[in-house]
């Protein structure tokens, strides 16, 4: 993840071990059995390494994993019911799985009040992009050197432009884990004193070829 944060090139999802594919749980078989006994279709801790298993929200899930999620909630039954089918077509609609954000709006939506996914349950909420409003004469280069050192440490891989228009820069964060991360990382940044004015963040949902 270090080497992958610093030369801004991602880690293959599908390399051994450290792959995202390599620890996500698809199959709602896989899912369920993971749910009760790792050890069925995991040979490596991936803690070892520094990593967790994922769980992929999608077409395939099971509904074991939606309990999993929603453990220590009181909700009916046949809203669970709604909300497996919502991200399953969802998923289908999009051609791909779902990220916790999409999950959470959706399972907002058929609950009709907020929900947070439960401790410990992580991944990936997607890439995400940060901008940054400068004040003129300020030092960028610092600024820029140390917002490299910020997200390194982070082990987060990441691409720094300089834009026209309102913005200065525009900050591509690759696999961001959480949006309380990416919100620490943009109020670390502000915090500095070194000519931040204002920024602004956003949640990649698709990419487009």
């Amino acid at each position: 993840s270090y080497v992958s944060a610093v030369t801004g090139i991602p880690i293959h999802p599908f390399h051994p071990i450290v792959g995202v594919f390599a620890r996500t749980h698809k199959a709602g078989t896989h899912q369920k059995a993971v749910l009760r006994c790792p050890e069925t279709y995991e040979t490596i801790d991936f803690s070892k390494y520094g990593f967790e298993r994922l769980y992929e929200f999608g077409a395939m899930q099971s509904k074991e994993l939606l309990e999993h999620l929603l453990s220590g909630y009181d909700i009916a039954p046949e809203a669970k019911s709604k909300i497996i089918d919502r991200i399953r077509s969802v998923s289908m609609e999009k051609g791909r799985a779902l990220r916790l954000p999409e999950v959470w709006s959706i399972i907002e939506a058929e609950t009709g009040k907020p929900v947070k996914l439960k401790t410990g349950f992580s991944g990936s909420i997607g890439d995400a992009v940060i901008f940054l409003k400068v004040r003129p004469g300020c030092d960028e280069q610092d600024l820029i050197e140390r917002i490299r050192k910020l997200l390194t440490k982070h082990n987060l891989p990441f691409r720094i432009r300089e834009i026209t228009g309102y913005w200065d820069y525009l900050v591509d964060v690759k696999d961001i884990k959480s949006t309380e991360l990416l919100d620490d990382i943009t109020r670390e940044i502000r915090s500095w004193g070194l000519g931040v004015e204002e920024t602004s963040t956003s949640i990649v949902f698709d990419e487009f070829r």
